[in-house]
């Protein structure tokens, strides 16, 4: 049975394997020189689900990490999975060069969702990537969405 589930997800492009956690701590070890820098804030623009939240708490766990997430579902997703860690900071807009309302062009394949327009050898390369569909999401400046946060020495 474990065999037919593995072939049926590796021919939709799917791979499952057990998690190396030892591997997990090597890779880590290779982030010590960035561990001495003493970073203690993160902005995570484009945040989508949190991954690169995830392995940033893993090396920086003292760091207050700010996620911007401008697509609503994706930013529902992450706030699911990491609202519950007190050093995190969430926003649900596109950091702009203007305070006010943009469109989001959202992508059947969410990491080719743009504020851009999709280009012609992005639709050829990525064929899947092309069902697009526009909804418009607030913007803003950086300066202005960190107003009121207090920031460690950045």
């Amino acid at each position: 049975m474990k065999k037919v589930i593995k072939n049926f997800l590796r021919n939709r492009g799917y791979d499952i394997r057990p998690i190396d956690t030892h591997q997990e701590q090597i890779n880590l070890v290779n982030y010590n020189w960035l561990k001495n820098k003493n970073i203690n804030t993160i902005l995570d623009n484009g945040a989508s689900f949190g991954e690169y939240a995830t392995k940033a708490r893993k090396i920086f766990p003292d760091a207050h990490i700010i996620s911007f997430e401008a697509i609503p579902a994706s930013f529902e997703i992450l706030k699911d999975k990491l609202g519950n860690i007190k050093l995190h900071s969430f926003h649900n807009l596109a950091l702009s060069n203007y305070r006010g309302e943009t469109v989001i062009r959202i992508s059947s394949n969410s990491g080719s969702s743009s504020l851009l327009e999709m280009n012609d050898v992005h639709k050829t390369n990525y064929p899947k990537s092309k069902d697009i569909r526009e909804i418009t999401i607030p913007c803003d400046k950086l300066d202005n969405v960190l107003q009121n946060t207090p920031l460690n020495e950045m």
